[in-house]
């Protein structure tokens, strides 16, 4: 099969799936995003099956440009997210006690031993267990391996390898995986610093790294500039009581992840619990609706807007100021 020219595409795109697009200005934008990761991606919501009601080629290019906004306004917080979760994991950890990586992995990670000897909860989580020191020791290889400055200046001064070391080249699904495993009394002592333990809805702290594992979906998305403004790039199921509990402490209904709103509504609640300011907060926000009002003027069908954002957006966006 040979390639197709620009033009060609853009006949393709009029003949074969009946969008308008015409002249140099809509011929370069298809160029600069792309036919196959751009305009074919932007033509349905989380999958192939589930077309948009796109006629014009200009209601893609709005999908472009809301996708990309999205992304500059999460990327930073993510990413400040990821850093300060460790921070705060490692001052938790360490204080008062060793801080080398064989000492957090035996005395530390100690998830499976709340679970009877010999059950299968307890086998589970030591399997889990066992997994986690794989990954994290294949980490410590491999950045060895590579020549990491951190982890050859360790080794080759013939000294343990401190938990700091191993975050800063941890993922953030394996850093999920490593709350998951910590003991509850650590998992309490995390939560506890961010003001959301929560004794009698989550006596255990678990919603933690579930909110963790959330939020690495989306910023692996957003590292891998994978498109966000639909959700689909959430890897599992999510357990009912990480939406409820969210609905209870923000008092904002219907989350469900289906829209990208409810990340926000994440992001505003440990943006909350890590004390930012409420004016720092309230521009996020702010951001978020003008992307969204930007989205409704450009693309020109609210049949596609509501099918993105729900038709609740605007009471969620209030009830989230509220919460604020």
């Amino acid at each position: 099969m040979k390639g197709r020219t620009t033009n060609a595409l853009m006949k393709h795109i009029r003949d074969n799936h009946k969008i308008e697009i015409v002249g140099s200005k809509q011929k370069r934008e298809l160029l600069h995003m792309g036919y196959y990761h751009g305009y074919k991606r932007y033509k349905f919501s989380k999958n192939s099956k589930s077309k948009l009601p796109i006629t014009d080629f200009s209601q893609i290019k709005a999908l472009f440009d809301f996708d990309n906004s999205l992304k500059h306004l999460f990327y930073p917080i993510i990413m400040e997210f990821e850093t300060v979760m460790k921070n705060i994991t490692i001052e938790v950890l360490v204080s008062g006690s060793e801080s080398d990586i064989e000492h957090i992995i035996s005395q530390k990670l100690a998830n499976h031993r709340s679970y009877k000897p010999g059950s299968n909860e307890h086998k589970s989580a030591i399997k889990k267990f066992l997994g986690l020191k794989s990954k994290i020791n294949g980490i410590i290889a491999t950045g060895y391996e590579n020549g990491n400055p951190i982890i050859n200046h360790f080794y080759q001064n013939s000294k343990t390898i401190p938990l700091w070391a191993v975050f800063e080249l941890m993922t953030m699904g394996v850093f999920a995986d490593f709350i998951k495993a910590l003991s509850d009394n650590d998992r309490m002592k995390i939560a506890s610093c961010l003001d959301m333990y929560d004794a009698v809805n989550d006596p255990k702290s678990s919603l933690l790294s579930k909110h963790i594992y959330l939020l690495k979906d989306l910023r692996n998305s957003l590292a891998h500039n994978s498109t966000i403004f639909d959700c689909a790039f959430i890897t599992f199921e999510i357990h009912k009581k990480v939406l409820t509990d969210l609905e209870m402490k923000t008092g904002v209904s219907n989350i469900n992840y289906n829209s990208i709103i409810d990340f926000l509504i994440l992001v505003v609640y440990y943006q909350k619990n890590l004390k930012k300011s409420k004016i720092e907060i309230r521009k996020i926000i702010n951001q978020f609706e003008v992307i969204t009002e930007n989205l409704y003027s450009e693309v020109k069908n609210s049949s596609i807007y509501f099918s993105l954002l729900g038709s609740d957006v605007k009471s969620k966006l209030a009830l989230l100021r509220k919460y604020v």
